[in-house]
C-alpha cells in the first residue's frame, strides 16, 4: 500500500497514510472483532481492490484532481473499516443494533405490496408468499446481521458513487459516459457485496438475476441497459433522445430496493 502511495499525487498520500493508520487501529483491537482472521485477511485482499479503483478516480477526475478515496474511518466501537477505494467500504465488524421495526406508516405503499408485518422477521417484516425474495429467510437472525452488514456498505458504495456523477457532470461529461461509468461500477460494487455473501445467497440471487431482464448474474451492461429502456419507452408512446434514455439508464442503476432495505431493518434514506 505505502508502495502504491509513492506513484500517486500527494493529495492521495493523505488517503494512504490514512489507510495505514486505519489498518493499525483495527489490528490493535482484534479481540473486539468476530472471526478476527478471516475478517483481516478480508481487508488485506479488499485493499488491492481500493489501490486500482483510487487508480480509476484519479484518472476520472483528472491530474491533480478530487480523490475521494483513503480510509475514512475506523472505529474501535464497531470494528469497521473502509478499504482505501474512492466508492465504498469494506465492514469488518458492527455492533447488534437496535431491532425496532420501521413504522408500517413511513413505509412506501409498494413497499407494503411486498412484504407484511411479522413478530418473526427479525426487523419486524418478512416478505409476502408471492413476493421476489419470498424464498429467503428474514427470521433468522445470524443470516439478517449479516445481510445487514452487506447491504450497509453496498449503499455506502451508492452514495460515493453519487458523488463521483456530481464530480463528472462538473466536467461536462456526456450522459453516455455517465451512464456508463454508473453501469460499469453498479456491477462491480454488486460483485464486491458478492464476496461477503453466503453460497447459497449467491445462488439465489444469481438465479433471479437470470431470470429478469438483463438474464445476467450481476447485471447488465450499458448497452444492454440502454436498450431495455428506450424500448420500454417506445412501448409506452414516450419518445426520448439518446441522451435522455442515458439519463434514464443513470436513475434507474442509482435506485435502491426498499423492500430489502426495510426487511433488514434500513430506513431508505440513502
Amino acid at each position: 500500500m505505502k508502495a502504491f502511495a509513492q506513484d500517486i499525487p500527494g493529495s492521495l498520500s493523505k488517503g494512504i497514510g490514512a489507510a495505514d493508520a486505519a489498518v493499525d487501529n483495527v489490528l490493535n483491537n482484534v479481540d473486539s472483532v468476530a472471526n478476527t482472521e478471516s475478517n483481516v485477511e478480508r481487508l488485506f485482499a479488499s485493499s488491492k481492490v481500493g489501490e486500482t479503483a483510487a487508480d480509476t478516480a484519479l484518472a476520472l477526475t483528472g491530474a491533480g484532481g478530487l480523490v475521494r478515496g483513503g480510509i475514512k474511518t475506523a472505529s474501535k466501537n464497531v470494528g469497521a473499516v473502509t478499504d482505501g477505494r474512492a466508492a465504498g467500504r469494506m465492514q469488518v465488524g458492527s455492533v447488534v443494533p437496535n431491532r425496532t421495526p420501521i413504522p408500517v406508516d413511513r413505509l412506501d405503499p409498494k413497499v407494503l405490496k411486498e412484504i407484511q408485518p411479522d413478530s418473526r422477521g427479525v426487523y419486524g417484516y418478512v416478505p409476502r408468499p408471492d413476493s421476489k425474495y419470498a424464498k429467503l429467510d428474514f427470521t433468522d437472525v445470524e443470516k439478517v446481521e449479516s445481510g445487514r452488514v452487506i447491504r450497509l456498505d453496498y449503499l455506502e458504495g451508492s452514495k460515493e458513487l453519487d458523488n463521483v456523477i456530481q464530480v463528472m457532470r462538473a466536467e461536462g461529461r456526456s450522459s453516455e459516459d455517465i451512464a456508463r461509468r454508473v453501469v460499469i461500477q453498479r456491477n462491480s460494487q454488486k460483485m464486491e457485496s458478492r464476496s461477503l455473501m453466503t453460497q447459497d445467497g449467491v445462488v439465489e440471487l444469481e438465479k433471479r438475476n437470470l431470470s429478469s431482464w438483463f438474464k445476467d448474474p450481476v447485471g447488465p451492461s450499458p448497452d444492454q441497459a440502454f436498450r431495455h429502456y428506450q424500448a420500454q419507452q417506445i412501448k409506452n408512446s414516450n419518445f426520448m433522445t439518446d441522451d435522455q434514455v442515458w439519463e434514464l439508464v443513470i436513475k434507474k442503476s442509482m435506485q435502491k430496493d426498499p423492500v430489502m432495505n426495510t426487511l433488514l431493518g434500513i430506513e431508505s434514506k440513502y
